[in-house]
């Protein structure tokens, strides 16, 4: 490894984690955790006014201003919560300006707001805020957000947020995050990963490669799993639970007979002393995460109260206007409760101030009445563990070992039952589960380690052969220096190019371009592999013709571990 600093960013359903790895002399490895207020990954949650970014000044007009249609903003932001900064509009007199006797100065238009202190108070700030609760969730959707006046895109909102992200880091910890590895969800799309990097580009920060969650947080575990050859990620978040089930051989990937094939993961991780290869398959997600306890809880408690408080609302109704900042205080109380439990099985005492308008309760919380409240959350993302094993057609004890990763799976409770299902021993648990993903990113990084395509891509000829555009190896992003000609084989008004893989068990779609019918007709094509793992192909027929794009995604990667330098880094 060379000497530097590097980063990865685990960009999460509810939770943006980012890990900076220093390599010093004598390949000195010092692995740091950032995030809001020292502990905690940064909430991807965004409370958009729903009046408009700028008063009368429409969304639309904003972003005529700047490239990137959010400015940096100085308004005084509801008690607790972090902004995100921007120049005054015209007309609204700058910082420290002395209106005239008896006027009032203009007040302050609302302003994109960012942070934990977000979450901990998105019920009583949605009666004036629009609350994403995932931009990488609208994001992945291309999801505009549309408010008075006008609307802001999900590019535009991502941009601000990583904006924050970046400012933050620098204002507290004094680390300027100019470039990272960004690790992305396994349903995060290839148009989903061009506009991640856009944003990261308009809020100053390069990205230098993609990597899917759990492949990094097996890198970053390596050296503890390292003779397990089968091995399965369990990645629970605030939103989701995704389970990935890992295979390695010597030589080649394994494959097993009935596994779902749009389910593979196309990506290798080899080291070539050894032969070792790593595949990944039978990916699994489901829509159930950390918020879904603190939700369940909380109603748990809140009937708990209403047992021997009568005029309680129902707990439904604490989302209208006159109880929002109850659930909010509820649901962080919740919140609290559940990470204290998460190493501790003892009694917790907990205070609700003012709830509801019934005065302050101190309530004492069993373990056991936690853990009941619960265990349906619980039990429904073991499911998801156990369809994984379905679509694999394996069993738990064919499992060599289980990564668990994602601040959900502290939850103590969850542990324990899947050590029950796989046996202390096969089941590694991170010191610190919900940075194991970004720090993975960081060590791609740091090691240098770029994904190559793992196989030759190109086209199907007419006589049953074979021709690659673009060769195994290549690092993307990466652009043809020239164009490649091919001639038609009969008088034919169309061409027909079929794309594949060199062995023929991947198809990568076809396109028919039309012709001029002419025998041994001249036809051009130009590639481009882009570094969201997607590829191009321009086909044009004759000087004349119309030029077609052909897309391909879900390309095979691999990447190549410098076995020595892994095993003896991280720190």
């Amino acid at each position: 490894m060379k000497n530097g600093t590097y980063f990865g960013i685990d960009f999460g359903t509810t939770n943006t984690a980012v890990v900076k790895v220093l390599v010093s002399d004598r390949n000195t490895v010092k692995i740091t955790n950032l995030g809001e207020d020292g502990n905690y990954p940064f909430s991807s949650i965004v409370a958009i006014p729903r009046e408009g970014l700028f008063g009368e000044k429409t969304a639309q007009a904003t972003a005529e201003t700047s490239s990137d249609g959010v400015k940096p903003q100085d308004a005084v932001p509801p008690a607790g919560v972090q902004p995100q900064g921007t120049v005054p509009p015209a007309g609204v007199k700058p910082q420290g300006a002395v209106p005239p006797a008896g006027v009032q100065p203009p007040q302050p238009p609302p302003r994109l707001l960012f942070g934990r202190a977000v979450k901990r108070r998105r019920f009583e700030l949605s009666r004036d805020y629009i609350i994403i609760t995932s931009i990488k969730t609208m994001l992945n959707k291309g999801e505009d957000v549309k408010v008075k006046g006008g609307a802001l895109s999900a590019v535009k909102i991502t941009a601000a947020f990583l904006r924050y992200v970046k400012r933050y880091l620098l204002s507290k910890t004094g680390n300027e995050l100019e470039e990272a590895v960004f690790a992305v969800p396994d349903d995060f799309t290839a148009a989903a990963r061009a506009k991640l990097a856009s944003a990261a580009a308009y809020a100053g920060i390069k990205v230098t490669g993609f990597v899917y969650e759990s492949t990094a947080a097996y890198i970053a575990n390596r050296r503890q799993i390292r003779d397990m050859p089968r091995v399965m990620v369990v990645d629970w978040g605030g939103g989701t639970i995704d389970v990935s089930i890992i295979e390695t051989a010597q030589g080649e990937p394994l494959t097993r007979a009935g596994a779902v094939p749009d389910k593979t993961r196309p990506v290798t991780i080899r080291e070539p002393e050894s032969g070792f290869m790593l595949c990944e398959r039978a990916v699994f997600g489901k829509r159930v995460g950390g918020d879904d306890i603190d939700t369940a809880f909380a109603r748990r408690l809140h009937a708990k109260l209403s047992s021997f408080v009568p005029e309680l609302p129902a707990f439904e109704d604490i989302r209208t206007d006159t109880w929002r900042r109850d659930r909010d205080n509820i649901t962080s109380v919740c919140e609290q409760i559940k990470l204290g439990f998460s190493d501790d099985d003892d009694d917790m005492n907990v205070t609700l101030r003012n709830y509801c308008d019934i005065g302050t309760k101190n309530l004492t919380i069993s373990y056991r009445a936690f853990m009941g409240a619960v265990y349906p959350v619980v039990d429904d993302a073991l499911r998801a563990i156990d369809e994984a094993l379905e679509q694999a057609r394996l069993s738990c004890d064919e499992i060599d070992g289980v990564i668990l990763v994602g601040g959900s799976c502290q939850l103590r409770l969850f542990r324990d039952l899947v050590t029950q299902g796989f046996g202390d021993d096969n089941v590694h648990q991170p010191e610190k589960m919900q940075w194991s993903v970004a720090e993975g990113a960081a060590l791609i990084s740091a090691l240098s380690l770029h994904s190559e395509l793992e196989e030759d891509v190109g086209v199907v000829l007419c006589d049953g052969g074979f021709f690659p555009l673009i060769h195994k190896g290549t690092v993307p992003p990466y652009t043809s220096e020239k164009s490649v000609s091919f001639a038609l084989s009969d008088d034919s008004d169309n061409a027909s190019f079929v794309f594949s893989n060199r062995t023929r068990s991947a198809h990568y779609g076809h396109v028919e371009v039309p012709t001029h019918g002419i025998h041994r007709e001249e036809i051009t094509v130009r590639c481009l592999l882009r570094l969201d793992g997607t590829a191009s192909f321009y086909i044009k027929s004759g000087a004349d013709g119309e030029e077609i794009c052909h897309n391909i995604e879900n390309l095979r990667f691999c990447y190549t571990l410098p076995k020595d330098e892994l095993d003896g880094g991280a720190k």
